[in-house]
């Protein structure tokens, strides 16, 4: 079995993310464990769930770019048209670069340009052990250096659970 997929949970682990993105990137965790722990062959089954990795790749692509579930099912639309009429994935990744370009800054095109790399690498074969690893982790930190341009990291805080900043202060406050 393969847990690369666990990577893609860390954005949730380490910001204060909106429920909305908490229930997009657990829908891009179950799809990927899929995906990746499926074995590829040419059945209905392989192919339903190719289908749902690549819609929840949209998906969680459109809410950390643009935080919108309408934007969202539009180009879900679109890549379902595509899919049936043209067999094709072209909306998944224009919307992942589509996304890149809305967030772009120096790290963030340091990882796509790595994301890219291993995808290219990997075209017409199975990624690797190392390669998924590589690939859920680079993926990781996209996320996570995308997500937090809008939204604060938790801040861990030892037997009162997780607090903000704020509540720091002011836990300083009342026992001074």
């Amino acid at each position: 079995m393969n847990y690369s997929f666990l990577f893609l949970g860390l954005p949730i682990l380490l910001l204060n993310i909106p429920m909305e993105i908490i229930f997009s990137l657990t829908l891009l965790l179950i799809s990927s464990f899929l995906y990746h722990n499926n074995e590829q062959d040419d059945s209905l089954f392989s192919e339903l769930i190719l289908i749902f990795d690549q819609m929840n790749i949209i998906n969680m692509s459109c809410m950390i770019s643009f935080q919108s579930f309408h934007f969202s099912i539009q180009y879900l639309t679109i890549y379902m048209l595509e899919k049936y009429i043209l067999n094709g994935c072209w909306t998944c990744q224009f919307i992942y670069f589509l996304s890149f370009l809305n967030m772009i800054d120096l790290p963030i095109l340091c990882f796509f340009i790595m994301n890219t790399f291993i995808y290219m690498s990997c075209q017409n074969r199975d990624f690797s052990s190392l390669e998924r690893y590589l690939w859920h982790g680079s993926q990781s930190i996209y996320m996570i250096l995308a997500l937090q341009k809008l939204y604060s990291f938790r801040t861990f805080v030892p037997f009162f659970g997780t607090s903000s900043h704020r509540n720091h202060k002011q836990i300083a406050k009342n026992y001074t």
